[in-house]
């Protein structure tokens, strides 16, 4: 819990301070909608095998999920500020989503 706070004051410090945000009203990497239900479900999914499991890559995944889920509840969209490469935008929240699948790969695989 603290952590998502920590991230989310991280997040909220950086949109407000930056000079272009760009409105995402899809999902990662500038990728179409996914519907709000799936997202909630794709959320509360992962925090529970998070907790059954332990695994730090889910929890990076899980904190970065929830803090761009409360940017789409709060403004109908997730605020992007840092452009990656042409027009794809993305922002904090996405890098703690790829490196929590990273980290989890990596976890998986060092178990087997």
């Amino acid at each position: 819990m603290l952590l998502i706070l920590l991230f989310g004051m991280l997040h909220e410090f950086v949109a407000n301070n930056v000079p272009v945000i760009i409105k995402n009203e899809g999902i990662s990497f500038g990728f179409s909608r996914l519907s709000n239900f799936l997202f909630v479900g794709l959320l509360v999914g992962l925090a529970g095998f998070y907790i059954l499991k332990n695994k730090r890559g889910i929890g990076l995944i899980t904190i970065g999920g929830m803090i761009n889920f409360v940017d789409r509840y709060r403004f109908g969209y997730v605020r992007d500020y840092w452009n990656v490469w042409g027009n794809i935008f993305n922002n904090l929240n996405d890098w703690l989503i790829v490196a929590g699948v990273l980290l989890f790969i990596v976890e998986v695989w060092k178990k087997e």
